[in-house]
């Protein structure tokens, strides 16, 4: 052989042992048992089992899935599985079932489960993440079962031996600031990333199951469509896309390609360019879709016609309509039509929600029964004393609050008073009794048919009520106003109640 032949032909039999070859995961999806096998090539290897649920999650080779498969509700009871490379460094597995298409997607050498749901009918729709407790054993306090304890209410919400209470809907992100629930341990820290929302319901202060942990689960939840306090009809269509990470923040864009049942690609969006007073938010709703912004470009919408609606703080003080068209942008201006008239006492702030009064925080991360609370009364308040005024008030446990005030001789005339509710359970509503005078008895409030004030939210659907109180029921100097929760129904802390917004006395 020609010597220089012979010194390449050696040379190219050292190489390898020189200079070791790098080799990576087999990056891509394998059929197996009727699902695929999907390695990510960064060290993540998951398994699409047929019923299109995640049987098996692994990471550098360490299981973090428990027995029960991790996937949408129950089980998503996939009647076909079937996979696609996209663009070569991307992969898609579609599972159907029925008029409904569940999608896992992911990306070659990113640690990123991204997954899209598409709702083809009416059900509760969550994905629920299936992890091992004794490896993401760092979960939110207010959601941890694992200690044990007794069940109050229902299953879902415990009271632990110390007398906390905790509950898988306890927490404090609203849909508008639920970006991501996370829980860690030995394993890292594991992330579920909301993603889009716009086929959710419920507006941008609803709150749901974000987290809970027991047994030998611990499940940072995707809540897509629930039946929790529900204020507005379900919508059917996608949900997502969302992700389940393992470290790093997931690039939702790069998948617009990815062709799914309903995605609507940003150019196939149009905007709305909004100007508002009186107001701090705009939600935009219709059948099909929801979204919010502050004032400014929304987000990318779909095209329709919305409902618009400004808020202050949570409360709605004003509606129109707005029509979005693909490609477009809509100018449009809105102003607060809420009347703010004068008052002699005002009891709180006219902003849908009942934080500034007394346990109006606690109640979003315990059951209003938890020993930590304040005690619920009744109570007796001045008019100008927030946060000593219970924040709900249940017709079992605490009915009959008072308010104290005085009045001058030139004030005892003819007055009004204005209650605001967030929220109200089997049937209740406030009727106010001024020293001696009784008002008529309101009709109750159309509200969520489920329970609201234990589940770690005050948000039903807000109610003005308005009292027209004679000069006749007034006296000269201390004055007593009293509040009762009145319905046919009754019991405790799931019986007839009422979360306040404002009290006030009209001048």
């Amino acid at each position: 052989m020609n010597p220089l032949r012979r010194f390449i032909s050696l040379l190219a039999l050292a190489t390898p042992l020189l200079f070791p070859v790098q080799t990576f995961a087999a990056f891509g999806a394998v059929a197996s048992g009727g699902g695929f096998i999907c390695d990510t090539g960064g060290g993540l290897v998951f398994t699409v089992n047929s019923g299109g649920d995640l049987s098996s999650i692994k990471l550098n080779g360490n299981e973090l899935n428990i027995s029960t498969p991790s996937g949408v509700n129950s089980g998503f009871g996939a009647s076909s599985v079937a996979s696609a490379a996209i663009g070569g460094y991307r992969w898609k597995i579609t599972c159907v079932n029925g008029d409904s298409t569940h999608y896992y997607l992911f990306q070659n050498g990113v640690n990123v489960i991204y997954m899209a749901t598409y709702a083809g009918h009416d059900t509760e729709w969550r994905f629920i993440p299936r992890l091992d407790n004794s490896k993401f054993k760092v979960v939110p306090y207010c959601s941890d079962y694992t200690p044990g304890g007794t069940a109050i209410e229902s299953a879902d919400t415990i009271q632990l031996a110390n007398g906390d209470t905790v509950s898988k809907y306890y927490g404090n992100a609203q849909m508008k600031d639920d970006v991501h629930h996370s829980v860690s341990g030995t394993a890292g820290t594991a992330t579920m990333w909301m993603g889009n929302r716009e086929t959710s319901s419920g507006g941008p202060f609803f709150r749901d199951i974000q987290t809970s942990a027991g047994g030998t689960g611990s499940n940072p939840y995707n809540y897509m469509k629930s039946g929790h306090a529900q204020t507005e009809s379900w919508r059917q269509g996608l949900h997502g896309i969302y992700a389940l990470s393992f470290g790093g923040t997931p690039d939702f864009t790069i998948w617009d390609p990815a062709a799914m049942i309903g995605w609507v690609t940003p150019g196939g969006r149009g905007h709305v360019n909004a100007t508002i007073s009186g107001g701090d938010l705009v939600g935009y709703s219709n059948a099909n879709a929801q979204y919010w912004s502050p004032a400014g470009l929304s987000p990318g919408m779909k095209p329709g016609t919305y409902e618009m609606t400004l808020y202050k703080g949570e409360l709605e003080v004003a509606t129109s309509s707005v029509t979005v068209t693909a490609g477009g942008t809509v100018n449009k201006s809105i102003s607060s039509t809420f009347s703010f008239p004068s008052t002699i006492w005002r009891l709180g702030t006219w902003d849908g929600r009942t934080t500034e009064f007394m346990n109006g925080t606690n109640v979003l991360t315990r059951h209003p029964s938890d020993h930590r609370n304040s005690a619920w009364g009744p109570k007796t308040v001045a008019s100008n004393a927030a946060s000593s005024w219970p924040c709900y008030m249940f017709k079992g446990v605490n009915n009959g609050c008072k308010i104290t005030f005085s009045l001058s001789s030139g004030q005892v005339a003819a007055h009004t008073v204005r209650i605001g509710i967030t929220a109200a359970n089997s049937g209740g509503r406030p009727q106010i009794v001024v020293n001696s005078w009784t008002s008529p008895a309101p009709a109750s409030s159309t509200q969520p048919a489920s329970r609201i004030l234990t589940i770690g939210t005050y948000r039903g659907n807000n109610v003005l009520y308005t009292y027209d109180v004679p000069a006749s029921a007034f006296v000269s100097g201390t004055n007593t106003l009293t509040v009762d929760v009145i319905s046919g129904s009754s019991g405790t802390w799931t019986g007839p109640s009422i979360g306040f917004d404002c009290i006030e006395l009209l001048n």
